[in-house]
């Protein structure tokens, strides 16, 4: 039953980073683990500008996150082919949160290794790397497998071209996806379109997670936490289809619906309030 209490449970992804021989490491400043394939990629001379580079932009012009695509040389002989950084600037508040908390780029890596674990889709984790200072952390890489032709499910779904089939077949797939996601006790904390990824050139869509920094790890899933949880899915007119297929273990969520709904309401309604709040402190 998904109602009940939850609680916190610990993943030990090491079991991951040793199946995957992940490798504690120490480069330019910063440390973390890396695919010991890696380690060719960073001592080449031309990726050492390259990373360091992007790092110091980041600290001093970007606001949160950058994201880099990057095809690596093939005379590296490295079997990943192509690789992506996610660059995430810690803030004030961050940076005094780190303390007690994980890096985004640790708890991304951390959520990726649960999520294939478990049998879930996401790029392949390759490692993260944490710039500190004392106990404060200050910038974070994650750094996971490239998907070739990527495409975001939200502009599959609005694409005219798409037939109504292959659209209510993928629908379904993510109303498994989610189903099972929450089954595990996974909650997601920014599910929508936008944040689930697909290889175009494969002639079936195969939908892959991503952004997992804000995911946390249940005994179970409650109810409303279910539905907390999806209250930025929007797949319009296949909606029915989504509600139908994700309630397939006996969890019929359609007639509690409308708690999803106040949710959705209630984040509009706080994300305006902060909106006023930043504009009434600093202002333009």
């Amino acid at each position: 039953k998904p109602e009940g209490k939850s609680s916190p449970v610990y993943f030990n992804f090491m079991e991951y980073t040793k199946r995957d021989k992940h490798q504690r490491v120490k480069l330019y400043k910063t440390s973390g683990l890396l695919h010991p394939e890696l380690a060719k990629f960073f001592d080449n001379k031309s990726y050492k500008t390259l990373f360091e580079t992007n790092f110091k932009i980041n600290i001093h012009k970007l606001k949160r996150n950058k994201i880099i695509n990057i095809k690596l040389l093939e005379d590296l002989k490295i079997s990943i082919p192509h690789i992506t950084l996610k660059i995430s600037q810690q803030g004030l508040y961050r940076q005094l949160e780190s303390i007690f908390k994980r890096s985004k780029a640790n708890r991304a890596y951390i959520s990726a290794c649960k999520f294939l674990d478990s049998g879930l889709s996401t790029p392949r984790p390759l490692g993260y790397l944490e710039s500190k200072w004392g106990p404060f952390t200050l910038n974070s890489i994650y750094i996971s497998e490239t998907i070739p032709n990527a495409k975001k499910l939200k502009d599959y779904f609005k694409d005219p071209s798409v037939s109504d089939i292959k659209k209510r077949k993928t629908a379904i797939k993510v109303a498994n996806f989610c189903r099972k996601m929450h089954n595990i006790g996974i909650k997601h904390h920014d599910l929508h379109l936008s944040n689930f990824i697909f290889d175009a050139s494969q002639p079936e869509i195969e939908p892959t997670i991503i952004d997992l920094n804000r995911c946390k790890f249940r005994s179970k899933l409650s109810l409303c936490s279910r539905l907390q949880d999806l209250s930025r899915m929007h797949l319009d007119e296949y909606n029915d289809l989504f509600i139908e297929h994700y309630s397939l273990d006996d969890l019929n969520i359609k007639k509690y619906w409308w708690i999803r709904t106040l949710y959705l309401q209630l984040r509009r309604i706080r994300k305006k309030l902060s909106h006023k709040l930043k504009n009434l402190f600093n202002p333009r």
